[in-house]
């Protein structure tokens, strides 16, 4: 069985196994945390070859953008997101999507923090009642 880099079912310096979740035990608010978490994404298929590009100066994890092949002469060398070559690790890569590739990413913008605010009381009543049978 291979193993999947950093996806050890055991924590680092423990030999304890990390649980798996049971979305039938969590409670609505949980539940409604993991839905809003899953919102702030969005997805997409690439429709032409497409790299990624950052702010000069800028670094990992920050906003990031994707331009079509045809547009990158016009953006600095330096503003392109490098992955290091396979072929050569001395080296490093733009980070280039194929046509058809989906790309899934963290939402950009503003009210993006995956935040669930409805109290508990007013969850329980919309769930109790949309699930009722009449």
């Amino acid at each position: 069985m291979q193993q999947v880099p950093n996806c050890s079912p055991y924590r680092r310096g423990t030999q304890k196994r990390a649980g798996r979740i049971s979305y039938s035990q969590l409670g609505i608010n949980q539940l409604g945390a993991v839905y809003e978490g899953i919102l702030s994404y969005s997805g997409f298929f690439a429709k032409e070859a497409l790299y990624e590009v950052r702010a000069i100066g800028s670094k990992e994890g920050d906003q990031s953008y994707f331009v079509p092949e045809s547009e990158i002469g016009e953006y600095e060398p330096d503003e392109f997101v490098k992955d290091p070559d396979p072929r050569n690790e001395q080296s490093k890569v733009r980070r280039k999507y194929e046509k058809g590739t989906f790309i899934f990413r963290l939402a950009a913008g503003p009210n993006v923090s995956a935040s669930y605010y409805t109290p508990e009381v007013l969850t329980k009543c919309v769930v109790k009642y949309s699930l009722k049978s009449y």
